[in-house]
């Protein structure tokens, strides 16, 4: 995920903590998201709002991500949270090959994040990502989030 890139910034940014879950590409795993962010939010002691965007994204690319894989049992999900200095990472890896379809460019939850973009890995899958911004520059929410 190209976190200096979408955060403006030139120097490398510092990777406080990572959590992931495996899933099957199923529409069960959404329920399982929706915990999965839960659980991590309240670790990482982020604030309501951070955590209620880490969440609705977190569901929305998992919900893509089934949508858009063959919901055969093989179709695994990887969610992985990653928390930076000023955002949380939200990953969700699956089993497609193509670009994700144009349309979840249009979720409203993506209008609420710092970027977000995809890599298509080959024969290995794909990574859909976005960047969810700890706190407004200069507030000072950030700080203490681990």
């Amino acid at each position: 995920m190209p976190v200096t890139a979408a955060l403006g910034r030139e120097t490398p940014v510092v990777v406080r903590a990572v959590d992931e879950l495996w899933l099957v590409a199923r529409p069960t795993a959404l329920c399982c998201a929706r915990l999965f962010a839960a659980s991590v939010s309240q670790r990482w002691d982020l604030v309501p709002g951070v955590a209620s965007v880490v969440d609705a994204a977190l569901v929305e690319l998992t919900a893509h991500s089934i949508a858009t894989t063959s919901g055969a049992v093989s179709d695994e999900l990887v969610l992985r949270l990653s928390l930076y200095s000023e955002a949380v990472g939200v990953e969700v890896w699956d089993t497609g090959s193509v670009d994700p379809d144009p349309r979840l460019a249009g979720a409203r939850v993506l209008a609420a994040v710092e970027g977000w973009g995809s890599t298509v890995h080959g024969h290995r899958g794909r990574v859909v990502w976005c960047l969810v911004a700890t706190a407004p520059a200069g507030s000072g929410l950030g700080e203490g989030l681990c």
